[in-house]
């Protein structure tokens, strides 16, 4: 298998650049825990989710498909709740001169989750004891 760790060691080198170039980079998108997904993304009007950068991530791709640097989603610090699964296809890596950059805003603590926090618990009592209660309304209505 001639060429098999040439091709890993360019892989790995392109992977190492893009990590070493991404705190250098100008952002494309912005996501913030208080933004709102009919926002743009810039700056000053981030996204709610990460689920909305890429999808704008992709109409750029499609407005600028011969684009030659990174495409950079920044996630700023706070709780980033994933509402549902984030699908990203072979596409949406984008390419070795423009690949996708998925990273934390400097000196920012941005986390993910998967779950939902719930609020409103109380304690409820019956005839067997007392038990603790949450209203889950998403669920209810089948979103969830």
């Amino acid at each position: 298998m001639a060429g098999t760790g040439d091709g890993m060691r360019r892989a790995l080198l392109v992977t190492v650049w893009i990590l070493a170039a991404a705190p250098g980079l100008a952002a494309d998108l912005h996501v913030a825990s208080d933004g709102d997904d009919a926002a743009d993304g810039t700056r000053d009007r981030p996204v709610a989710s990460l689920q909305r950068a890429v999808l704008l991530a992709r109409a750029i791709r499609g407005r600028e498909p011969r684009r030659s640097e990174p495409l950079v989603i920044e996630l700023g610090p706070g709780r980033h709740e994933l509402r549902s699964t984030l699908v990203l296809g072979p596409d949406d890596s984008g390419t070795a001169e423009s690949p996708l950059v998925i990273r934390g805003a400097a000196g920012g603590r941005p986390g993910g989750s998967g779950g939902r926090g719930i609020k409103d618990w109380a304690v409820e009592s019956d005839g067997a004891g007392e038990r603790w209660t949450a209203p889950l309304p998403d669920v209810v209505a089948g979103g969830g």
